[in-house]
């Protein structure tokens, strides 16, 4: 990217001006981290999908303009470590489930053996109908 660099010749506030829209942004950034944190915990993932759809372009402008966003860096890093530890908890969360599916298959299989000495089971009809 060689326009920042000639813009900033031509004009030497355009990288200052530069710098606060990457600090904007980067705030802005750390407010949706903030929001998929607690989507996430929730277990909210169709709202934490719309949040990274929203940081997409943000993310992509600080990455444009990576010179002017290193004053930025200390809160990037900050939401880095953020996104770090959320992902660290969803990959603990996934294990857990995925133990806790293994049970339920293990307990699903054992029904399926044993269920035929029981006789078969045929759920009953309701017996209430509300009409109306």
């Amino acid at each position: 990217m060689a326009w920042p660099d000639a813009a900033a010749q031509v004009c030497p506030d355009f990288m200052t001006t530069l710098e606060r829209k990457c600090t904007r942004i980067a705030a802005a950034l750390a407010g949706l981290v903030k929001e998929e944190v607690h989507a996430v915990y929730s277990g909210d993932f169709e709202t934490v999908t719309e949040i990274q759809d929203r940081a997409a372009p943000l993310i992509e402008f600080l990455v444009r303009h990576g010179d002017a966003a290193a004053g930025a860096r200390e809160l990037l890093e900050t939401c880095h470590g953020q996104r770090e530890e959320t992902s660290r908890w969803l990959a603990t969360e996934m294990a857990r489930i995925d133990d806790q599916r293994r049970v339920w298959d293990s307990h699903r299989r054992r029904l399926a053996r044993v269920g035929p000495a029981y006789g078969r089971f045929t759920p009953l009809p309701p017996q209430l109908s509300l009409a109306g």
